[in-house]
């Protein structure tokens, strides 16, 4: 083995033994940019999931500086959430930039990461177990957290080295989300000076996200397409920075919200030990439907996946919204991946479909998940509420082809206006509202679908 092989083979070994993210070829880099974007994804559902669980109001028991705390950590970690969303976005773009297809799927809740040891992926409601898991996702590089967020269980997945340079894409090992970006922009480095920059952003412009499409605050960072190293690069530092700071300033970066949020839920405890912030939300709900039962009596095994705990949601109307929140998260994901891998679109019909997304996730995805978390599970959880369970069950892309992809999008918002009508009388009652925003958004397809048929 000389040459080539010889530089593969070392680096190979160096990837597990240093612990080092190392990137040869191509192969390897759309590999860490998909595991890049299924983070971002489960790490927004995540924060997501504890920001429906918080308390509301005196209705909830909450009053005086409880209340304003908790009222501020709703819109703490709901802008936290969408900049996450946002990052997800960014993550597609690199993808794309370098020749790849959207990443948009993700494995179940709950999950720990062989390879990312310090980061547990797990819905749970917001307390400060949950909080300290949160700072392990957002933990600067290299930052030994354990004095305020408590030891991480630490395993190893990853497999030892291999005798010859690896055919195959193969996971790293990295600490977090930081530390998984800083080893692709090196990666991204050494591939343009081994291969030069236009080899390697071979991607069109006209595929990724950019401000133009997607209307954010001004609190969100502006998605900038990536059209070479110098915009990657611009891109990964906002990634990096927003989530665990710049040189060492965290204080407005995620990582500095969450140990704010965490210090101040300490203190409001050690004046009254009974404060709860959150209801009590089921951690990593699933519902168990008969064919569930058919297939495995015994689901979930021992109430628990990968050592984490599982909830089961079995009363009946949370079964009925959960599967509507499913199925309209499903939707918006159809929507992303439409948006992300478009054909025939114009730019009007683009931010079509990127406002239908974002609407889809503020007046329905919000909504129907903080309704989760007001109603009972049921007796398989005595004593929780349910919760959304973010389940990717029956998600699959639609087509390619322009008309026939719209004519589903359409019918499938129509469906699911009609089966949160149905639904009938769940208090609050935001259903009517769901209803609403999902036959618009269904005509809103038909017109435009119509509008531009031959």
């Amino acid at each position: 083995m000389t040459g080539d092989g010889e530089r593969r083979a070392g680096a190979a070994h160096r990837r597990h033994g240093a612990g080092e993210l190392v990137i040869e070829d191509r192969e390897e880099l759309l590999f860490l940019l998909g595991e890049a974007a299924e983070l971002e994804h489960a790490v927004c559902c995540g924060y997501l999931f504890a920001g429906f669980s918080l308390r509301s109001g005196p209705e909830d028991g909450l009053a005086g500086e409880q209340l304003a705390a908790v009222t501020r950590w709703r819109r703490a970690v709901n802008l936290v959430a969408l900049q996450e969303m946002v990052h997800l976005a960014m993550a597609n773009n690199l993808l794309a930039a370098v020749g790849g297809a959207p990443h948009l799927g993700r494995a179940p809740f709950p999950q720990r990461l062989g390879y990312a040891p310090e980061i547990t992926l797990a819905l749970t409601p917001f307390d400060e177990a949950t909080l300290q898991r949160f700072l392990y996702v957002e933990r600067p590089e290299g930052l030994d957290i354990s004095d305020v967020a408590g030891k991480v269980r630490r395993t190893r997945s990853v497999s030892p080295p291999p005798a010859e340079p690896p055919v195959v894409a193969e996971p790293q090992e990295f600490d977090s989300l930081g530390g998984l970006y800083r080893g692709l922009e090196r990666g991204l480095a050494q591939l343009v000076d081994r291969y030069g920059e236009t080899a390697v952003f071979v991607g069109s412009r006209r595929t990724q996200s950019s401000a133009s499409l997607f209307a954010f605050p001004a609190q969100v960072p502006e998605l900038v397409p990536v059209t070479g190293l110098a915009s990657a690069r611009q891109t990964i530092d906002v990634i990096v920075q927003e989530g665990e700071g710049a040189r060492g300033d965290w204080s407005t970066a995620h990582f500095g919200r969450f140990l704010a949020m965490l210090d101040e839920l300490r203190t409001l405890r050690e004046r009254d030990p009974s404060f709860a912030p959150a209801r009590p939300v089921a951690e990593n709900p699933h519902v168990r439907r008969p064919a569930d039962r058919l297939r495995s009596p015994q689901w979930p095994p021992a109430g628990a996946r990968h050592g984490l705990p599982v909830s089961l949601v079995d009363d009946p109307a949370a079964v009925r919204v959960s599967d509507l929140f499913d199925a309209c998260y499903a939707v918006l994901l159809r929507m992303l991946e439409r948006f992300f891998n478009h054909g025939e679109e114009t730019t009007a019909e683009l931010r079509l479909v990127a406002d239908a997304a974002v609407e889809v996730m503020w007046s329905v995805i919000r909504p129907l998940g903080e309704l989760l978390t007001r109603l009972p599970a049921g007796p398989s959880s005595p004593g929780r509420t349910a919760g959304p369970g973010f389940r990717l069950d029956g998600w699959t892309p639609v087509t390619a082809h322009k008309r026939a992809a719209w004519v589903v999008l359409g019918e499938r918002l129509d469906e699911l206006a009609e089966v949160a009508g149905r639904l009938g009388d769940v208090s609050p009652p935001v259903l009517p509202a769901v209803a609403g925003t999902l036959h618009t958004l269904a005509a809103r397809f038909a017109v435009a679908e119509r509008t531009r048929r031959p």
